[in-house]
């Protein structure tokens, strides 16, 4: 069982907080400016932070690798308020409605996780049988930023962005040059993590992305090992107002789960899975004008220790147009179309699932209009036609008023939903044709100021019910069929600050939140800060979460201990673009779990080698 975490917990996070703000103090002098970054995925087109009324945090690539981040997800996690992820060791997340890599916006992930959203530049990424995406499947090697949208965000991208969503940004050289990425680390438990990543750009406008990764460990438990390949490519062309891009990824992995400590488990469970997607993406740009056409493939096969074997599919197309008029009116309108479906058995047994597929079709629209320099008002809305429940309508509004110059209060109400997945509808038990969609209702408002040109702060407090939850009815009959019964509310308030003075650079957070009965791997307080500094000629980064009344069920059933964990990496030039890295991990050695029955590991050490030829820029 897992017990408190030592005493120095809450001293760990006030060490932190005091470091980032002496360091702040001793670089003041030396400052650089931090400008709101621009957002893609509040609205699909180019926005500045400032101007968005909902909650959207970004992540840079340099924040990720800074912390000695092994997964995308992890990453975000410490650095992202409101969101959590459950893991059970050092690597591999597992599959299943009982596998680590929950993942909570808010509280809101589902049971598998379908209720929030991922996407991978854009495009919709989820497996087509089962709804959910797959936390193994994102490698670090592609990404340039991370961009989540908190609350939903469904007037936008439709299903499954109930509870927000997960864009991430790949890789893409701007300026024309070559430049070669490795990174490689070695740790206890036979771990190992590898990558490469090519970038390259010519004057002729081409452009391209090679990236290879192999991860692998024993785990810190007998059956807990995880082995993961990963491959992408992108080739992509610029020419006048013409942008042309394709990719290619292709990632397989094995892993065990080794079961609870209690009761323990005697059988073997593993899971071998290889996801790929590919995607061809047509942008034109010409004064006020921007148009954009994507075609996208994402595919799967999963094999399962039981027998279960399926193979799974999303084909999608979307194409949008925004025009910018006068006064800074921005309207932006498209469509979404997307089928997505699969097929499966059991090889154990033979029996057949069958085959089976769901469209959606769905136009969409986003107008933004400024009120001077006083106010950016926006509006969103989403009809879609699901051709087993018909038409569902998800509109979205908001204003952001700059009530000063450094100053931003703003205000958003959304409706999110969830279409039923493929799994609900025809495969445990039987079709269930009469399920409808999952829908929540959000209200939200916040705070943001510029204290100074390195310094920003958020607030935000919001309220979301959430009704059509998808559950079993209980039994009699058997197996119980799936019906929408479920109902839930949350309210919370989240804070994030970040800085950037000089080479010192971070960021705090923290979320406090009434998660109702809606409590499965989601804590209710979590403050987490990340701090990096100049050290020597290299840099040191430390990162810090402290977690409160986090449960391994719903209705605040199975309690699990409060913790802190705090991790350290150093990093230190040795030769010309070389550096050598150890990343240390749960320096207070804390005993704590995620999800109960899987204790995390104690204080352990990574120590790798980072090399950069070249800009990446």
């Amino acid at each position: 069982m897992s017990q408190h975490a030592p005493v120095p917990s809450k001293g760990a996070a006030i060490i932190l907080l005091f470091l980032s703000g002496f360091c702040a103090r001793m670089a003041a002098a030396d400052t650089t400016y931090v400008m709101d970054p621009l957002v893609v995925t509040a609205t699909r087109v180019e926005t500045e932070r400032r101007n968005l009324p909902g909650s959207v945090t970004v992540i840079q690539r340099a924040d990720l690798l800074a912390t000695g981040a092994t997964g995308v997800l992890d990453g975000i996690a410490a650095s992202t308020p409101g969101v959590f992820v459950t893991q059970r060791g050092p690597a591999g997340f597992g599959l299943g409605s009982g596998a680590a890599g929950k993942l909570t916006i808010r509280g809101i992930g589902g049971n598998p996780n379908s209720q929030v959203l991922v996407l991978v530049d854009g495009r919709p990424d989820f497996t087509g049988l089962f709804g959910h995406p797959l936390p193994d499947a994102y490698a670090l090697s592609e990404v340039s930023r991370v961009e989540v949208v908190r609350g939903p965000s469904s007037a936008v991208y439709g299903t499954n962005a109930m509870g927000g969503v997960i864009n991430i940004i790949t890789q893409r050289k701007r300026t024309v040059g070559n430049s070669l990425a490795l990174r490689a680390a070695a740790g206890p438990w036979n771990t190992y993590d590898g990558e490469i990543t090519a970038l390259g750009k010519f004057a002729s406008g081409l452009d391209y992305r090679v990236t290879s990764g192999y991860t692998t460990t024993d785990g810190h438990r007998k059956k807990a090992d995880f082995e993961r390949a990963h491959f992408g490519a992108a080739l992509g062309y610029s020419s006048g107002p013409w942008d042309v891009r394709g990719q290619l990824t292709t990632t397989p992995f094995e892993t065990h789960d080794p079961g609870p400590v209690s009761p323990a488990i005697t059988n073997d469970r593993w899971i071998d899975v290889t996801r790929s997607s590919a995607s061809v993406t047509a942008t034109y740009r010409r004064d006020a004008l921007s148009s954009t056409l994507m075609v996208h493939r994402s595919w799967g096969t999963h094999k399962f220790y039981d027998g279960w074997h399926s193979n799974d599919y999303i084909n999608g197309v979307i194409a949008q147009s925004s025009y910018s008029f006068v006064h800074g009116l921005v309207v932006t309108a498209g469509a979404d179309a997307k089928q997505y479906g699969g097929d499966a058995v059991n090889d154990t047994t033979g029996y057949d699932y069958g085959t089976h597929r769901v469209t959606e079709i769905a136009p969409f629209a986003t107008i933004q209009a400024p009120i001077g320099n006083l106010a950016n008002l926006t509006a969103s809305a989403r009809a879609q036609h699901h051709d087993r429940y018909g038409w569902f309508l998800a509109p979205e509004a908001g204003a952001a008023f700059h009530v000063l110059p450094r100053l931003t209060v703003r205000t958003n109400v959304s409706r999110g939903f969830r279409s039923p997945d493929l799994r609900a509808l025809f495969l445990f038990p039987a079709s269930r044709d009469t399920l409808k969609p999952e829908k929540t209702f959000n209200t939200e408002a916040g705070v943001s100021w510029r204290a100074t040109d390195w310094l920003t702060s958020d607030i935000t407090v919001f309220r979301t019910k959430a009704s059509a939850i998808i559950e079993n009815a209980p039994a009699p009959p058997f197996p119980p069929p799936f019906v929408n019964r479920g109902e839930f509310s949350s309210r919370g308030v989240e804070f994030e600050t970040r800085w950037w003075i000089s080479r010192i650079h971070g960021r705090l957070s923290a979320s406090l939140q009434d998660l109702g009965n809606q409590t499965a791997g989601s804590a209710e307080t979590v403050v987490g800060g990340t701090v990096v500094l100049p050290a020597a000629q290299g840099r040191m980064a430390l990162d810090c979460q402290w977690v409160h009344n986090l449960y391994g069920a719903d209705r605040h059933q199975q309690k699990l201990s409060d913790y802190t964990v705090l991790n350290a990496t150093l990093a230190y030039p040795v030769w010309r673009g070389i550096e050598a890295q150890i990343v240390m991990r749960n320096l207070l050695d804390t005993k704590y779990e995620t999800m109960p029955g899987y204790p995390m590991p104690g204080f352990h050490a990574l120590v790798g080698v980072n090399a950069q030829i070249g800009s990446a820029e």
